[in-house]
């Protein structure tokens, strides 16, 4: 089954609060998902991704819906440095924190390949610099 395919039999059922989608979150098809069929959370935020611009979606999407994930499993948690960890981290807060609805996590599973210090990182930094005024 597509993520459309989901999308549209979650709707039909009047359930439609969660959906992964597994395709670019491109204007014309998420406004439309959101509005629609009134889709909850996007998830996930996977910025490296083509057409997935944090920015962008906080300012599309951000006052809406819920965004969860956005912290990169291809290439910061895996190949960074816990210290480039947890600056990301604070990045991803800062740009889609303000004014609430956001899920700090990885946009994906966490593979072997992430060392755990970097994991360590992920966790101790959301969990410091996590907490935010959610009326900003």
């Amino acid at each position: 089954m597509t993520s459309k395919e989901r999308i549209l039999t979650a709707a039909e059922l009047g359930r439609p609060d969660r959906v992964p989608m597994d395709f670019n979150a491109n204007p014309a098809t998420g406004k439309r998902l959101m509005a629609d069929l009134g889709v909850d959370i996007l998830d996930p935020i996977q910025v490296s991704a083509a057409e997935m611009d944090p920015v962008r979606i906080k300012a599309e999407y951000g006052s809406r819906i819920c965004l969860h994930g956005s912290i990169d499993t291809q290439y910061v948690l895996p190949q960074g440095s816990p210290q480039q960890v947890a600056e990301n981290i604070r990045k991803m807060i800062d740009i889609l924190g303000p004014a609430g609805g956001f899920i700090l996590a990885p946009c994906h599973v966490l593979q072997t390949d992430v060392p755990t210090g970097n994991v360590g990182a992920m966790y101790q930094t959301g969990h410091e610099y996590g907490v935010y005024n959610a009326k900003k």
